[in-house]
């Protein structure tokens, strides 16, 4: 899926100013893009410890800024910890 790398991929309704993606499916306020690791904002609070080369980004659509970043393994692992408190 190299033709995802740097394209926003979750946003929701309404278009965001920022990047274009759409807001409210993810009320939070944020989106996210898949980048190549090489192109981490802050690689030494990156959530991966191994090796991934692509990351996930987290852009506030608040600060327009780069919030939090974490590998695909982390952000899959991440999903089902909120959908397991979700179902508590």
């Amino acid at each position: 899926m190299k033709e995802d790398v740097g394209r926003i991929v979750a946003g929701g309704d309404d278009m965001c100013e920022i990047c274009g993606a759409t807001l409210g499916g993810f009320q939070s306020g944020f989106c996210a893009r898949k980048v190549p690791r090489s192109e981490a904002k802050y690689p030494e609070y990156l959530i991966c410890s191994h090796g991934c080369t692509e990351i996930i980004q987290l852009i506030s659509h608040v600060s327009q800024e780069v919030e939090f970043e974490l590998c695909k393994s982390e952000a899959r692992h991440m999903a089902q910890v909120l959908l397991a408190a979700i179902e508590e």
